[in-house]
């Protein structure tokens, strides 16, 4: 692996030029002479940029260059210097940058050491101590035979070195050497990304509420996950508006609650009886749906039954040969958890005929045609279950539909 120094010893190197034309003591002389520089001193803190970057006229395309190079942690230049106006020039690094990715485009970061001697990566908003063994990876000084010439994407592109014993300049000092109108743009910035930073902060802290009723009045508020359920009952009653809602308004809090709403099946699903929960115990992740519900002051509230269906069920009659239902019916069943497909069959019968004999005695007729059941090929039955599932029941046209 190359090393650094030599990069230096190449880019100050003497070239030898035969025939050069020049003046000697009066005369002019063709000779061989060797052409250089050295550098007249030294600055206290000295950016060694490596070119990385070539362009390839040959595939018209600009290439990355990622060789490894060995990185020293101190470095002796005095050799490149005019002996007759500085005679040391040891520098010491504090700092590399690094780029990964290719001459089209990558990411930037750096490491930097501290005034204890602690090297740390500056990773975006990322800050982590360096281990050992990672700086001596970084620095290339510690590179197997494989890895020394392989040709990763990720490497060093500049480093920072300063002069050997340097004082250490305080954050006073530094501020100082910084121009009045940069200071003024850092500031602002500054605080412009503290200001960034709270409103991210709180807003990972926030639950986005939607609130429903069953008069259909709607009301969507942010909620601090902190809160309880008690807190956020408060601040949904005071949140609704319109004259739909001012039953709910006027209620008093003992006399309302929330419940979760239930997608699945389309209705109020589990409330929340606990007024110290807090939002963030209930897992609502961002954003909820709620019902708020409302009793009267000498009422309970329904007792809640998770295993319950909703059953929307329809009936037809073939012999009316009509598209149109003869009947719409939604009725509810347990629907215990241990229940076969057999039992829920049984359950849906009987409300779906409990329901049609309260229909029936509405209108003065006894029943709902007399009927005492279900009979094959007479009705049909979509049950809607807390799973989407979708059964059709007992039913068998002589077009084949089931």
């Amino acid at each position: 692996t190359p090393h650094l120094s030599q990069s230096f010893l190449q880019y100050t190197c003497t070239e030898t030029i035969e025939g050069w034309d020049c003046v000697v003591d009066g005369e002019r002389q063709t000779v061989v002479a060797e052409k250089g520089f050295k550098f007249d001193k030294m600055p206290q803190l000295l950016s060694v940029h490596l070119r990385r970057f070539a362009y390839d006229t040959q595939r018209d395309t600009k290439d990355k260059i990622n060789a490894p190079i060995e990185i020293p942690e101190t470095m002796d230049l005095s050799e490149l210097v005019d002996s007759g106006i500085e005679n040391k020039c040891e520098f010491e690094l504090f700092s590399v940058m690094i780029h990964s990715g290719t001459a089209h485009g990558g990411h930037y970061w750096c490491y930097a050491k501290n005034e204890d001697g602690v090297w740390h990566s500056f990773n975006d908003a990322v800050v982590s101590e360096l281990e050992g063994h990672e700086l001596a990876q970084l620095l290339c000084s510690k590179l197997s035979e494989e890895a020394s010439t392989s040709s990763s994407s990720t490497n060093a592109y500049m480093m920072e070195y300063r002069r050997a014993g340097l004082a250490t300049v305080t954050l006073d000092e530094l501020e100082a050497m910084i121009p009045s109108e940069l200071r003024e743009e850092i500031r602002a910035e500054d605080a412009e990304y503290l200001e960034l930073t709270e409103a991210w902060e709180v807003s990972q802290r926030v639950v986005e509420v939607h609130v429903k009723t069953s008069e259909g009045a709607a009301k969507d508020l942010l909620l601090m996950e902190s809160c309880t359920m008690l807190q956020a009952l408060t601040q949904v009653q005071q949140a609704l508006e319109g004259e739909q809602c001012q039953a709910y308004k006027q209620a008093p809090l003992n006399c309302l609650r929330l419940r979760k709403w239930d997608f699945h099946r389309n209705c109020a699903g589990e409330p929340f009886d606990d007024e110290k929960a807090r939002l963030e115990e209930l897992n609502f992740g961002r954003e909820v749906t709620l019902v708020l519900e409302r009793r009267s002051v000498d009422a309970e509230f329904e007792v809640f039954k998770p295993n319950e269906f909703v059953v929307h069920c329809l009936e037809w009659d073939n012999s009316a040969w009509s598209a149109e239902p003869k009947r719409v019916s939604t009725v509810v069943v347990p629907g215990e958890k241990d229940a076969t497909v057999a039992d829920l069959r049984s359950q849906v019968e009987q409300a779906y005929r409990a329901d049609g004999e309260e229909e029936g005695e509405a209108e003065g007729e006894g029943g709902a045609d007399g009927e005492e059941g279900f009979s094959r090929g007479q009705v049909l039955l979509i049950l809607s279950t807390s799973e989407r599932l979708h059964m059709l029941v007992d039913y068998q046209d002589e077009d084949g539909y089931n």
